[in-house]
């Protein structure tokens, strides 16, 4: 829900012009800067505190039938807005109200696109919307980052997986620190991810992602990073293992059927000069769509366990650990004792592909009963 206290819109037309202009837009702070420039391709640069952070940065989109976005670019109207609103957090994890302040460029190309950018005090996204009357088939999405030469990179660099494509990931890499120039392109990584130029961090993510691929990015041998999108599942097949998996086995030749009039998810710098701005750091929430959620009473935030491996966590214990009773009332003391107000009960407290299988090593009834006793939820 966002309310809005106060809202300025600056609406500037340009009609029949050159797409050669560059185009600025500066933070409300005025300590950001993005100017994006229109030639032969779409680019953009991003300043901070007066010194270039994201060097001339590529945007494209390429449909089913060929035509890209980037082709004879010619700029139909561009609007500047300038707002300052409060969004009430539906359900709130770091506050309930906050501050939503940023300046947005919207570039109406002659052709069926308009580019939006938006400039925050801590961090910079940018959007793709299509204006087309019918469905449409994205073939894919060009953007490319590129970044101060000696940036270091820490990032989930995902370790391909026999006989499964590229894109397949649990999402549980190791997070490494490599000078951004010595990933290459096998070098596949999933955001969030950081790039370190110093005195800047820049966070780098996506928002507002619905009916589209997810965003992978990869190295390029220079300090830049090219994104990678997964083509539409054709077919699949079901793993034997413990844990079924679907995997895909054939893609097709486009990344999206979707709808032709809409917007894509935001590409999304969060900028900070220091480490401790990143964790508070609400940018992707912000950028988000409202939820669709109505009645949000049952949803009660809190702290919770997570017992993923809980039989190589517990030392010196009186019990043999595992996904057992013993270990569960463990943790729930432990919940108690630390502030938790809840425990998790990860994959093993039963059969895989049958719930109502329960594990024999578990008794969920004296779980159930000892974690009401505690005032512990499960």
């Amino acid at each position: 829900m966002k309310n809005i206290c106060f809202c300025i819109f600056c609406i500037c037309y340009v009609k029949a012009a050159s797409a050669a202009d560059s185009l600025s837009l500066s933070s409300p702070d005025k300590s950001i800067q993005v100017s994006v420039k229109m030639d032969n391709a779409i680019s953009y640069m991003v300043s901070m505190d007066k010194k270039i952070i994201v060097l001339p940065s590529v945007i494209d989109l390429t449909m089913g039938d060929g035509k890209r976005m980037s082709d004879l670019l010619f700029i139909q109207s561009k609007k500047i807005t300038t707002v300052d609103q409060v969004i009430t957090a539906a359900v709130p994890v770091q506050r309930k109200t906050i501050p939503d302040q940023y300046n947005e460029l919207t570039i109406q190309l002659k052709q069926p696109f308009n580019l939006i950018f938006r400039v925050y005090n801590d961090g910079v996204a940018y959007r793709i919307a299509t204006r087309f009357k019918d469905s449409v088939i994205i073939k894919n999405e060009t953007a490319l980052f590129r970044f101060a030469n000696g940036s270091t990179l820490i990032a989930p660099v995902m370790q391909q997986r026999d006989q499964e494509d590229k894109y397949h990931t649990s999402f549980e890499e190791l997070y490494q620190i490599r000078s951004l120039d010595s990933m290459l392109e096998n070098n596949m990584m999933f955001s969030p991810l950081l790039v370190d130029e110093g005195n800047i961090k820049i966070g780098l993510t996506e928002s507002d992602l619905e009916d589209y691929p997810g965003m992978f990015l990869k190295g390029t041998g220079s300090f830049a990073l090219q994104a990678d999108f997964a083509p539409y599942p054709l077919e699949e097949k079901i793993t034997v293992a413990d844990y079924a998996e679907a995997i895909v086995t054939r893609r097709a030749d486009y990344i999206a059927k979707t709808n032709g009039t809409r917007t894509l998810p935001w590409r999304v710098l969060i900028l900070s000069r220091a480490d401790k701005e990143l964790p508070a750091n609400d940018l992707v929430y912000r950028l988000a769509a409202p939820s669709r959620i109505k009645d949000v009473s049952w949803i009660h935030p809190g702290k919770c366990t997570d017992e993923w491996i809980i039989d190589v966590n517990l030392f010196n214990v009186s019990f043999k650990t595992g996904v057992n009773t013993a270990s569960y009332k463990y943790y729930i003391d432990f919940a108690r004792r630390f502030g938790f107000d809840r425990i998790m009960m990860d994959a093993g407290w039963s059969d895989a592909r049958d719930l109502f299988k329960i594990n024999p090593n578990i008794n969920m009834d004296t779980i159930s009963a000892y974690a009401k006793q505690q005032g512990i939820k499960i």
